[in-house]
């Protein structure tokens, strides 16, 4: 009986344990809210709902994705100098803007200097930084220049190869070509030499008609050739033998080039020739534009040599244009 009576109280009890068990989970739910509610509020101080301090950090992110570095530096110290460390993205701002700093003074330092090894150094450093897309604009144009201060063909291959997408890569594509077009083979050399040392020949043995056959009849650049010699004049083909018997013309050296002359191809020839001419007895003490053999006094001192520098253009078909004599 005392055991079914201790059961029965049990039974009487029960309600009231279930209350206050009730009650305890009540307190911790509440506990959990406050703690959650606080969290909340210390978000909302912070700045994580703060409209905006959101849309100042959404605008720098914005502008460092669109690579306007200015714009990013701007708006980064107007944030830093707006909020503080309590602001939600106030971290991550400042170690960004850290970074862009430092990252910056390098590159004031290889703009400055403004070398191919200068950006290479920073684009080494930095590969995807701030100033990434700035500075390989940057190592193009740099190399470009340096390509035309060569005017080298293989110095433009050479920036076409660095730059597949370059800034200035119809232009190297140009200059190529226009080097192509002005490059002597050995028989062009060979070839202007022989017709103009033919034109010398001929003249010197009075074959008038046969070098008037050797020029060109297109005079059109003709006035060219007065800027190879300042102080030359051209080659009058009747007056240059007049009181003395020409015995031999031949070059002494001569240098070949092909030049771009108003939009034609011609070969310019810088020589100098020795004349070998007669002349009479009474005109051998007049020597000074002549050079007199050491023999002056045997048998043949009358046999002269004149050394003249001279200048000639030959057309695209080998045509002389102009001649002119030092």
């Amino acid at each position: 009986m005392a055991f079914n009576d201790t059961s029965a109280s049990e039974e009487k009890q029960s309600p009231r344990s279930s209350v206050r068990a009730w009650c305890t989970i009540g307190s911790i739910s509440f506990v959990i809210a406050l703690l959650a509610s606080v969290a909340v509020w210390y978000l909302f101080l912070r700045g994580g709902n703060n409209d905006e301090e959101r849309e100042a950090f959404d605008r720098i992110m914005s502008l460092k994705s669109e690579g306007d570095t200015d714009l990013f530096a701007q708006s980064l110290n107007e944030y830093l100098d707006t909020y503080n460390s309590d602001a939600y993205h106030f971290s991550q701002l400042k170690a960004l803007g850290d970074r862009f700093f430092t990252e910056q003074a390098d590159w004031n330092d290889a703009r400055e200097r403004m070398t191919v090894t200068s950006m290479r150094h920073f684009l080494a450093s930095h590969p995807e930084g701030f100033f990434h897309v700035a500075a390989n604009k940057m190592l193009d144009s740099i190399s470009f220049s340096d390509a035309l201060r060569l005017n080298e063909k293989a110095a433009f291959q050479a920036y076409l190869n660095q730059f597949v997408q370059g800034t200035y890569r119809n232009e190297a594509e140009q200059r190529i070509a226009e080097i192509e077009k002005l490059e002597l083979s050995d028989n062009e050399k060979t070839e202007a030499t022989h017709v103009l040392a033919s034109f010398f020949n001929l003249f010197c043995k009075e074959k008038i008609d046969a070098v008037q056959d050797s020029c060109a009849n297109d005079t059109s650049v003709s006035s060219y050739a007065s800027l190879l010699f300042a102080d030359s004049i051209p080659m009058n083909l009747e007056e240059l033998n007049t009181d003395k018997k020409m015995l031999d013309c031949r070059f002494a050296e001569a240098s070949v080039q092909k030049v771009d002359t108003l939009g034609m191809v011609c070969y310019q020839l810088y020589f100098t020739l020795e004349r070998e001419f007669e002349e009479s007895p009474s005109s051998v003490a007049d020597t000074s534009s002549v050079v007199v053999d050491d023999a002056e006094k045997d048998a043949h001192a009358w046999v002269k040599t004149e050394r003249h520098d001279g200048a000639a253009l030959l057309s695209d078909s080998m045509k002389i244009i102009s001649v002119s004599i030092k």
